[in-house]
């Protein structure tokens, strides 16, 4: 089997469940907000 061929096959898409754009999420998600916990 050609070598394109065979890489072509095992392409998988990547997807995410945020609805805004993967930069904001990191932005977002970079270093916890301690307000948003309640320290027991």
């Amino acid at each position: 089997m050609h070598e394109v061929c065979a890489r072509r096959r095992f392409v998988r898409h990547i997807t995410q469940n945020w609805p805004f754009t993967l930069l904001e999420f990191w932005q977002r998600t970079r270093e916890p907000d301690p307000d948003d916990y309640e320290l027991l």
